[in-house]
């Protein structure tokens, strides 16, 4: 429209009319960028490894292993915290769902599910451009095994919503399929991937449930029948079976990839080998919990490094899939030593190259998985054959001679294949350091975690091991003041929820009494009321975060949640007025104002649509603010008086 024009809302824009403007972008790279980001706004599970977390895009995270994310875990019962603790815990979840426990856009809806499967299986297709991409084939299958957002008693507790309801009305769930019993504390049913016993499970990474398992393997085959040469695929088959619980489906796919890997064409098996052994071999340690399962798991792990860098990682010869440990005699320890031995000497053929790969900042996906391969060889001949004289110390020697010594720090921090290979060894170390016998001291370990932070500050996964070690050593105070010096370093709203946590961990343990074998007791009353309003002002006043709506979100939540009017109502207005054009502040904010009191949330839970701040605006003010969201170009389907008038029509008749 020109000037003084009003605008045709029915106008239809096509591609033709917009075509002229665009740029064509030939650079490979910056082409990847590109597409990979506009599928990460749509909410495709990409996954931490396409992007570095220091490059101002997005923030991403693999998925914490299992073991480790028990840890994370608070592990309060509500008989230790006392009465109400759980509904405090389920409360202080819900401010924190918008970062936390994002619904993507894809899940809410089939037909968005569908679009954007169709989406991700057209550029893994044969002959498209991205049909060997790792990240995209992996994202193809997590989509097409996401099961449908349902309402209450939906799968695994989740409560989908309505339509016509805003995305960010999403409820804690009350139930965890993880051990640690049900309605875990603050901050744990967050990114990482929740594994069933055998079929479904929770990728909650994006807080999605894998219900439709069927389906993606179904579709995985059709992509198979045509590309049987296509080792990405079958890595991104292993996977989803991982993230579904399913390891031992995963250990038939890749144990058939290995054994028929001489059919795959050399250069695909130089790239794509590496990442797909040594994530395997990762879930299996990850998943492995009776003692009888961790040792078959070493065995396995140690045999099938021992193969693949026995032929300098190019996979020269067959697998053979370790037998039964009832099915065949163990092998000697001379045996396992010629083994290591053959390992070791391909590793000083194919080392060097990766050495000066990291030095002339052309790192690969394929030279980190090497340099991780060598290292947990050295964690599992430490193991298998104690005599070996393998270590975490030489794990860790092997990693910092290949992939840091003459390495540009600045060429590091920029490369996410550095980035994923520092993460997985701190995922190794903080493991390794939890046994009975631990080679490195909790002081050693907490500084290695921290040298990798140092480099790359806003990686959610070494977050995350870091409250690992805090948590065990109950040093909750020191976790709060480096988030809170985090924020402020680096302000983002993924840091900001990892303070917030931190600060509830704070004040939640600060009134318990650690007895002997690292039970706690509550010593009676209600738990204390969490405080977090410092921190959320803090931030709103942050020049880098006072438009963020995720942030805008939380306080209005944490201020609902307080039952304050007053401050219920500035805190809408302020974020709306830093935010006019996101829809889901409106509609929340306006929920509140109109809602309906609930004796229920008055007892401590949260119910959306239901607010023990019912009318904070005046009607006045209220329509005022509709006319406002007009004006800012936010279009709501239904009309919001309609919707008022229908809550205040089912309100009790008071005589």
């Amino acid at each position: 429209a020109g000037a003084g024009e009003e605008p045709d809302l029915s106008r239809v824009v096509e591609l033709d009319d917009v075509r002229p403007a665009l740029l064509p972008i030939r650079a490979p790279g910056v082409r990847d960028l590109y597409v990979l980001g506009c599928l990460s706004l749509l909410g495709a599970p990409l996954g931490g490894s396409w992007c570095s977390s220091n490059q101002p895009l997005l923030l991403h995270e693999d998925a914490l292993p299992p073991d480790l994310l028990q840890q994370l875990q608070l592990k309060r019962t509500a008989e230790e915290l006392g009465p109400g603790a759980a509904d405090q815990d389920s409360l202080s979840f819900a401010v924190l769902s918008p970062v936390l426990a994002p619904t993507p856009w894809y899940a809410e809806v089939e037909s968005r599910r569908a679009f954007m499967a169709r989406l991700l299986q057209l550029l893994i297709s044969p002959g498209a451009p991205y049909h060997e991409h790792p990240d995209l084939s992996l994202a193809y299958l997590v989509v097409e095994a996401t099961g449908p957002v349902k309402a209450e008693g939906g799968p695994g507790g989740q409560q989908g919503r309505e339509p016509g309801t805003p995305r960010s009305h999403q409820q804690a769930p009350q139930e965890d399929a993880r051990p640690g019993g049900p309605n875990l504390s603050l901050g744990q049913q967050r990114d990482g991937y929740q594994a069933g016993d055998g079929e479904g499970g929770m990728y909650s990474r994006q807080h999605v449930q894998l219900s439709e398992v069927d389906r993606a393997r179904g579709a995985a085959k059709q992509l198979l029948n045509r590309q049987r040469g296509n080792l990405v695929l079958w890595g991104a088959l292993a996977e989803m079976e991982v993230l579904a619980g399913n390891i031992k489906g995963a250990r038939r796919v890749v144990e058939t990839t290995l054994s028929a890997v001489a059919t795959f064409p050399e250069p695909s098996r130089r790239q794509h080998l590496g990442p797909l052994l040594v994530s395997h071999v990762l879930a299996e340690l990850a998943h492995a919990k009776a003692e009888a399962e961790v040792a078959a798991a070493w065995r396995r792990a140690f045999q099938m490094l021992v193969w693949f860098l026995a032929g300098s990682g190019a996979g020269t010869t067959p697998y053979k899939p370790l037998p039964a440990a009832s099915a065949a005699p163990a092998t000697s320890a001379e045996g396992l030593q010629e083994q290591l031995a053959a390992a070791h000497r391909g590793l000083a053929q194919v080392l060097p190259h990766v050495a000066a790969a990291s030095i002339e900042a052309q790192f690969s996906r394929a030279d980190a998985a090497v340099v991780l391969a060598a290292a947990l060889l050295e964690v599992t001949a430490a193991h298998v054959l104690p005599s070996s004289g393998c270590s975490l110390h030489s794990a860790l020697a092997v990693f910092k001679n290949t992939a840091v010594a003459g390495a540009e720090q600045a060429a590091r921090k920029a490369c996410p294949n550095h980035e994923w290979l520092q993460a997985k060894l701190c995922h190794l170390v903080v493991k390794e350091t939890a046994s009975p016998e631990p080679a490195m001291t909790p002081a050693q370990v907490r500084e290695f975690v921290l040298q990798a932070l140092s480099m790359y500050p806003r990686n959610l996964n070494l977050l995350q091991l870091l409250e690992v070690l805090e948590s065990r050593a109950h040093a909750y105070v020191r976790l709060q003041q480096f988030m809170r010096t985090a924020v402020d370093a680096h302000p983002s709203t993924h840091l900001l929820a990892h303070a917030l946590t931190s600060e509830v961990q704070r004040q939640r343990c600060s009134s318990l009494v650690n007895l002997d074998g690292g039970a706690s007791v509550w010593l009676g009353g209600r738990p204390p009321v969490v405080r977090l309003r410092p921190l959320l002002e803090r931030a709103a006043t942050t020049q880098q975060l006072a438009t963020s709506p995720q942030l805008w979100l939380m306080y209005l939540r944490y201020e609902v949640q307080q039952g304050q009017p007053d401050a219920v109502r500035r805190v809408f207005l302020r974020a709306v007025r830093q935010c006019p054009g996101c829809k889901a502040l409106w509609l929340e904010g306006l929920l509140y104002a109109a809602a309906t009191p609930s004796p229920a949330l008055s007892a401590g839970s949260t119910a959306a649509g239901a607010s023990p701040t019912a009318g904070l605006l005046p009607p006045r003010q209220a329509a005022e603010l509709l006319e406002v969201m007009g004006d800012k170009g936010v279009r709501v389907r239904t009309d919001v008086m309609e919707a008022v008038m229908q809550a205040l029509d089912e309100q009790p008749l008071l005589l």
